[in-house]
């Protein structure tokens, strides 16, 4: 099983704290994903095979339809955008 070193300190990073609690969890499961894709560090599913939108929103919220994911993942670039599926 290979492991993330997560800062006690990023707890208090101003950027991080500004996100809403989904979308910090996803920048932690982008984290965990890059570090298990082959070419560390980048976002691949097999070597050669970079990871979709498809890949991500189902490994970061598999209860979500498509669309809810990637309208949640879209308010990370919009400060108005609602960040509950159901809102």
């Amino acid at each position: 099983m290979a492991w993330v070193r997560l800062y006690t300190e990023t707890k208090n990073d101003r950027k991080i704290r500004r996100l809403d609690p989904a979308h910090r969890w996803l920048w932690c499961v982008l984290l965990m994903m890059a570090k298990e894709s082959p070419v560390e560090g980048w976002l691949y599913i097999a070597e050669g095979e970079p990871a979709t939108i498809d890949d991500i929103a189902d490994t970061w919220a598999p209860y979500l339809t498509m669309s809810e994911a990637l309208r949640l993942a879209a308010g990370l670039f919009r400060t108005n955008t609602p960040t509950s599926c159901c809102a």
